[in-house]
């Protein structure tokens, strides 16, 4: 299931498991689509990408689409050519009643990038407040039935939400509040709604509000006095056993609170606290507690011995205090008796209650010696009458205080002590506390923000509120809710600026490490991405040792993790505090040694130009962000690159460099189709050229105005330009590209011998290996050598094209990739290896590609689908590319033709006509000779098999044409045409002469059959049954060799064939009839011979077949002719 929370701090889960969304755009797409329902690309495209053309809108989102699509989102969306709508469960909590009382806007702090989107918003907000308004009026009516005035009172309050100025709403507010006795609180939302109406209306409020309550003019400002939230686990720990307990945590996690907490409840009580401040002071922390103790009158009557023992302690105690005798200098024996006056001042008094001993790490060491004794001395207590101990420590520090360490241990290893860890707050922890103080039902977004921000350390949590609210940043709504600008940002915790209490309190722990802990942790802020250990030892410049004893200590102070790639800070917390400690001068120079350090890495190039920049050094900067476009126009990811592309720009960049970036812009726009774009970089390029009278750089304008020509389609123009660059000096990969967008050109303009040399040209090269360029040069081979028949290269390029897609990585090429494979296996008579090439291709297009690709893949799609029989599919396919608005002229054009010859096969011999006279006329609007030759040769064979005649003279212009255009592969399709006009209306000695002109042809395995069988239908007119037998016996199976089977042993008298003889072939036309691959006009003709036997089936069955592709002919002449034919 998938579950959207809307309300509060937008996420995105899937059966309980995070799902981290790549962008902002893809948690606004699955809003919308959660929201609505089904939603068109286009309203997808226009609404998240207002700002750009409809093709960039269009391409951003397929990018979107496919980054959700590799997430665990992406199971949940079906993605159509046009549109996008939900699959399976989804759970959104803004539409969700049980959050009826989360006052938290829909999508709130959203900044609408256009109108489109803020009326979107706007309207789905408001959608949400009325269908929220009823329920809540309807939960209003409900809780004062049942006598609950306090729930009313929140519904109610939730009402207010929706419209703060909506007098009713607050009218029956106060009235609950009043009712239910919150007076104070009453008085306080009518004063703030007061002060808003008169600010925002101008206005006072109605009777029927004044009259609930009494206008208090002040509120009081509350303190923070935090609850204990988020301890409930380690309170039952405590409570589950009497063994002593060390709470262990970092500073501010709320050890001493809990330990606080907890000893309120389980006095009486003695609390020993360490003092870092002196720890000089021999017997310091216990000497401050029994002081704390006398002063109150809790220490018990003590004999005149132990008053003179401890009076060492507390000098009052003595008689003549004066005369006290100091501690300094005191003997073991000496001590001992003190220890013991000291647990006989104070056990007896702690009798069932108990000792806490906070901040252990703190303690000096006659203190931990006393501590010592008092726990022995607590052990021989009957266990009815014992205290409680409970300790606390903080882990780096503990373990720099040598004896409280060997205490902790020596309680272990006796198993006198457990160690209990504080963890910091959870989030739902932190959002407790707030909703308490600030005494409200929301702020699920700012408790979010503030648990990011403090890393969930109670102390920074209530500092950084005392922060907030003395800045003003968190004030008071009416009813004493809080309320915090920060809930109107976008960003989730960035901008929450922490007090300088906190940041203090990270520096302090980090200098307490020591220096060469400190340099590792500055290493790591400046760095804030994980860290592998060979890269921290050449940041902090420490040996191998040094570095393991300083990671070591951070680990243990719990600042520093092991992540997968390295060591990290434990929180962004300590990043923005360690870095809070170090100058401008210290931040460039670290920042410097980072760009050296992941230079040599490698490193992402994006990373290296941020340390560069922030190294105030933006010329490495500049070139780094270059090298970073580069690499995403490797990938195709051209949108990025064209990101880093505009920070370089942004820069003070020299002039060569802001050529190579001007270049480059060039190339990425040109791969996204952006050709205005792409030529505004081109002029600029070009003018920068002829400022530095660079002429290098005047050659690669040239080249890239080719490649923009071409784009254009302006073919001549291209060659014109190539022209003046073909001896020019052009070094790698420029050379390359000028012999591929010059073979492209040739291509066009079918000057298919130069065309091939241009392109070999840039494989001899060699510079353009495993790129977009790459790509190209064996996709354009591909379409180079199938027109002229060579399959086996055709395929050999289309497969390299592929591999090179591949790892490029980029969807669209790979779908291209695999068009070339599809369209080369089809050429080569493969087309059920073509058939998974180019449904990959297809499902990859349809999210990834221009509609013109899809659409493309499609039509070969079903060229493929046609030559494996699929023939409905195949029609389908067919009639989307005919339909596409996006296709070339030629493209449709082939599509229709293809409608028509499927047509032909499926028996609607009326559609057949009519697509292939719509390409035909298609075809002579655009001036391609040997395509409408092509057309008018197939189109006069159809005539034929419908029976209609068709003048010689068409045949035999159309066969001088041909070989006027060298169109030799037409010579054996025209030698059949012209036997089957001769056969069909010509005289003996026509189909002589052409029987013989085709026997002294041969063509394509495809052009077997009517080869072999229109030359035995010749036999049977001249009467040579032995010759018509001859050539039978050479056709390839099918419905015609066997209907003329049965002609032959019609025709021959005296044949010898027995009754089993006939009775197979009767069997087998009886199959091939009905087989798949016998397209519909030879089935009808092969029931017309099988009716001439006078089975009543038989006829019966022919006459079905003859009204269906009659039938289909209505209002055309062929059906006259094709009756007769029939008949």
């Amino acid at each position: 299931m998938l579950e959207l929370t809307l309300l509060g701090t937008p996420r995105v889960t899937v059966d309980g498991q995070a799902v981290k969304l790549a962008t902002h755009k893809s948690l606004l797409l699955l809003a919308r689509v959660g929201l609505e329902g089904r939603t068109t690309r286009a309203e997808l495209a226009s609404l998240l990408w207002p700002l750009s053309d409809s093709s960039t809108a269009r391409q951003n989102l397929r990018v979107e689409l496919y980054r959700l699509n590799h997430t665990a989102a992406g199971a949940y969306l079906h993605l159509e050519r046009s549109a996008v709508e939900q699959a399976g469960i989804w759970q959104i909590d803004a539409l969700d009643p049980a959050h009826d009382l989360n006052g938290t806007e829909l999508l709130s702090g959203e900044v609408a990038e256009s109108d489109e989107l803020g009326e979107w918003l706007e309207s789905i907000r408001e959608t949400r407040r009325t269908a929220v308004r009823f329920r809540l009026s309807a939960s209003v009516s409900r809780h004062e039935a049942e006598g609950d005035l306090k729930g009313a009172a929140r519904a109610a309050q939730a009402i207010t939400e929706l419209d703060p100025l909506d007098e009713a709403a607050q009218a029956q507010w106060l009235r609950l509040l009043v009712q239910a006795g919150e007076t104070q609180m009453a008085r306080a939302t009518y004063q703030a709604y007061a002060e808003r109406l008169r600010r925002e209306l101008d206005a006072e409020p109605s009777a029927e509000v004044r009259r609930w309550t009494e206008v208090s003019t002040q509120t009081s400002e509350q303190t923070l006095q935090a609850p204990l939230i988020g301890r409930e686990a380690l309170w039952r720990e405590l409570r589950s056993s009497h063994l002593p307990a060390l709470l262990l945590g970092e500073p501010g996690v709320g050890k001493s609170r809990l330990a606080d907490e907890f000893s309120a409840q389980h006095r009486p009580r003695l609390i020993v606290r360490g003092l870092a401040e002196a720890r000089w002071w021999p017997l310091g922390a216990v000497t401050a507690a029994l002081r704390s103790l006398s002063e109150r009158g809790r220490l018990p009557t003590l004999a005149q011995t132990d008053q003179g023992l401890l009076s060492r302690l507390i000098p009052e105690l003595h008689a003549d205090p004066a005369a006290a005798s100091p501690l300094t200098g005191a003997s073991p024996e000496q001590r001992q008796a003190l220890f013991a006056a000291l647990s006989r001042a104070v056990l007896p008094g702690l009798r069932r209650g108990l000792l806490v001993l906070d901040d252990l790490h703190d303690f000096d060491d006659l203190s931990l010696e006393a501590v010592r004794y008092l726990l022995a001395e607590l052990l021989r207590v009957p266990p009815g009458d014992r205290a409680r101990v409970l300790l606390s420590a903080r882990v780096p520090e503990l373990a720099h205080n040598a004896a409280a360490t060997a205490l902790v241990d020596e309680l272990e290893g006796r198993g006198e002590l457990r160690r209990l860890t504080v963890a910091p707050l959870l989030e739902t922890d932190v959002l407790a506390l707030v909703r308490t103080l600030g005494r409200t039902e929301g702020g699920t977004r700012f408790a979010a923000r503030l648990h990011a921000a403090t890393a969930g350390n109670p102390l920074f949590v209530l500092e950084t509120l005392r922060h907030l609210r003395e800045r003003g940043d968190l004030t008071d709504d009416a009813g004493g809710q809080w309320q915090t600008r920060h809930d109107e940002h976008t960003e989730f915790y960035a901008e929450l600026d922490l007090p300088g209490s906190v940041l203090s309190a990270v520096k302090a722990r980090v200098k307490l490490l020591g220096d060469e802990v400190q340099r590792v942790l500055e290493a790591l802020a400046i760095m804030a991405r994980p860290v592998p250990l060979d890269m921290l030892e050449v940041l902090t410049g420490l040996d191998a040792w040094a570095l393991a004893s300083a990671i070591g200590a951070a680990r243990e102070a719990s600042l520093m993790v092991l992540r997968s790639g390295g060591y990290a800070l434990a929180h962004d917390l300590y990043r923005v505090g360690v870095a809070a400690g170090l100058t401008s001068e210290r931040q460039q120079l670290l920042h410097r040694q980072a760009a050296l350090t992941l230079a040599e890495a490698p490193a992402a190039a994006r990373e290296v130009a941020g340390h560069w920049l922030a190294a105030g050094q933006p010329q490495q900067a500049g070139e780094w962000l270059l090298r970073a476009a580069r690499e995403a126009e490797s990938i195709a990811a051209h949108t990025e690159g064209l990101g880093f592309l505009d920070e370089a720009l942004a820069l003070q960049l020299t002039k060569e460099v802001q050529a190579r970036a001007h270049a480059l812009a060039f190339q990425l726009h040109l791969g996204l189709g952006n050709l205005v774009e792409a030529e505004s970089h081109l002029d600029t390029l070009r003018r920068l050229a002829d400022q530095q009278r660079d002429e290098a750089l005047e050659l690669e304008a040239e080249v890239h105005l080719a490649a923009l020509n071409i784009q254009k389609s302006e073919f001549q123009q291209v060659i014109a330009i190539t022209d003046r660059l073909l001896d020019a000096p052009l070094l790698g990969p420029l050379g390359a590209q000028m012999h591929l967008v010059r073979g492209m050109s040739l291509i066009r303009l079918a000057r298919f011998t130069e065309a091939e040399m241009h392109l070999q040209e840039v494989l001899r090269l060699g510079t353009l290996q495993r790129t977009r360029w790459s790509f190209q040069v064996h996709f354009t081979l591909t379409q180079l050598y199938f027109p002229q028949g060579r399959f086996s290269e055709a395929e050999y390029h289309a497969g390299q094209a592929e591999a090179v897609a591949r790892v490029l990585g980029d969807p669209q090429t790979i779908a291209r990739g695999l068009l070339g494979r599809g369209v080369a296996a089809i050429a080569h008579g493969k087309p059920a290896e073509a058939v998974p090439l180019l449904r990959e291709a297809q499902q990859l297009a349809r999210l990834h590609s221009p509609l013109s690709v899809a659409d493309m893949i499609t039509l070969n799609l079903g060229t493929a689908l046609w030559k494996i029989r699929h023939r409905d599919e195949a029609s389908e396919a067919f009639k989307i590319a005919a339909a596409s608005q996006y296709l070339p002229p030629e493209i449709h054009e082939s599509a229709t033709w293809n409608l028509g010859a499927i047509s032909l096969d499926i028996g609607d011999l009326g559609q057949a006509l009519t697509y292939c006279e719509q390409a035909l006329v298609s075809a002579q609007k655009r001036g391609l000779p040997s395509t409408v030759l092509r057309r008018r040769a197939f189109l006069a064979n159809i005539h034929l098999l419908c029976g209609q005649p068709v003048d010689a003279g068409e045949v035999t212009a159309i066969q001088i044409e041909a070989a006027q255009l060298n169109l030799g592969e037409m010579e054996h399709l025209l030698a059949t045409v012209a036997l089957r006009r001769a056969l069909l209306c010509g005289t003996g000695e026509e189909i002589e002469t052409y029987a013989h002109a085709l026997i002294q042809t041969s063509g394509p395995d495809d052009e077997q059959e009517s080869h072999t069988l229109l030359l035995a239908e010749a036999c049977f007119h001249a009467g040579d049954f032995d010759d018509a037998a001859r050539w039978i016996a050479k056709a390839p199976p099918g419905a015609w060799r066997t209907r003329l089977r049965l002609r032959l042993l019609r025709e021959i008298v005296h044949c010898q064939s027995t009754d089993e003889g006939r009775a197979e072939v009767v069997a087998d036309a009886r199959h091939w009839l009905v087989a798949p691959a016998t397209v519909a006009l030879e089935a009808a003709f092969l029931a017309a011979e099988l009716a001439r036997n006078g089975q009543p089936d038989d006829v019966k069955e022919a006459r079905r077949r003859a009204n269906l592709l009659l039938g289909s002919l209505e209002g055309r002449l062929e059906r006259l002719s094709l009756s007769r034919l029939l008949a």
